[in-house]
């Protein structure tokens, strides 16, 4: 469950960063391309970690998608999985006319 913790945390330190000032030098022969070096989210946010944060994320909306659907909140319907979005929710209400 700490996971989707996590993974808002790399990503407010992705959305939200400062401009960093970095000077290196590389030495490379001539006529090729120069290698650069990797970018900074390469640190922040290691793909291999991003897709586990983000399983952690889905198991832990699931279960709770789960226990809604097994709930007695009829005025919600949801579909099968919780990123497939809302099907339906409302309140309803009938007033006599005149």
């Amino acid at each position: 469950m700490s996971g989707w913790v996590e993974l808002r945390s790399i990503r407010d330190r992705l959305v939200h960063a400062r401009p960093k000032h970095t000077t290196y030098r590389i030495t490379h022969k001539q006529g090729e391309i120069p290698w650069l070096p990797p970018s900074w989210l390469y640190g922040e946010a290691p793909s291999e970690r991003i897709r586990l944060l983000i399983a952690d994320t889905e198991e832990l909306a699931s279960s709770l998608h789960e226990q809604l659907r097994s709930s007695h909140a009829e005025e919600v319907a949801v579909g099968d999985h919780p990123f497939l979005g809302l099907l339906g929710l409302g309140v309803h209400s009938v007033e006599r006319l005149g």
